[in-house]
């Protein structure tokens, strides 16, 4: 077509859902962040060098802190996004958490522009993942599924309980898919993220669609067998 750029935002998305919408529609994209509580998308955009998110400084103060005990975090560090906002009015925003978790950095941009910028977002500091004492975000799974060949980015992280604990059923859209590519699918969420998952494969268009937001995780816990 002759799109150029594409806008994205709404959710996390990694790295490589980036480098699949890029090949898949032959464009660039781009990332955009917001919040409906502030004043929705247009909070901070990538430029051109996909080298973080500017900020809009002349309408916000921004920072990052720790996500337990609320300290201040320097620039490089990931923490909690909280935005202070210069210019509402029927809704004042003062170090408004947002529970996103990225870091910011003050250092001028290659495109040129001095603004504050921060990195994608990474998580959320509720859609964290406990399964049997190790913590993985969604975003991390997406990551290094996404790394697999013939992959779709169609999924869902399914939490279920088996002999009473915790397990993940990984549902993904593969057709015909072998032993071996099913195997080394596991061993590669395995080493990366420091979870076993049981892989569950669907034929194309198996797994149902969003028109919103997309729906990554689904909590099955309260009716798995124990």
């Amino acid at each position: 077509t002759s799109m150029r750029y594409g806008i994205f935002g709404a959710e996390p998305w990694s790295e490589e859902m980036r480098q699949t919408l890029e090949q898949t529609f032959n464009l660039q994209a781009l990332d955009i962040y917001g919040l409906s509580e502030i004043m929705g998308p247009g909070v901070a955009m990538e430029c051109q060098e996909q080298a973080g998110l500017h900020i809009m400084d002349d309408l916000f103060i921004t920072e990052v802190v720790d996500p337990v005990t609320g300290e201040p975090l320097p620039d490089g560090m990931v923490g909690e996004l909280v935005f202070t906002s210069l210019k509402k009015k029927t809704l004042p925003i003062i170090r408004y958490r947002t529970g996103d978790l990225a870091s910011i950095t003050h250092k001028v941009c290659a495109c040129g522009r001095t603004t504050t910028r921060m990195s994608r977002v990474k998580g959320r500091t509720d859609d964290m993942l406990i399964i049997r004492g190790v913590n993985v975000f969604p975003s991390e799974i997406e990551r290094v599924l996404l790394q697999q060949p013939d992959v779709t980015p169609h999924y869902q992280i399914h939490l279920v309980r088996k002999a009473g604990l915790d397990a993940v059923e990984l549902h993904i859209e593969f057709e015909n898919i072998s032993e071996r590519q099913m195997r080394s699918i596991c061993d590669a969420i395995k080493s990366e993220c420091l979870i076993s998952i049981d892989l569950v494969c669907h034929p194309n268009q198996g797994l149902p669609r969003s028109e919103g937001k997309a729906v990554r995780v689904v909590d099955r816990r309260s009716t798995s067998l124990v």
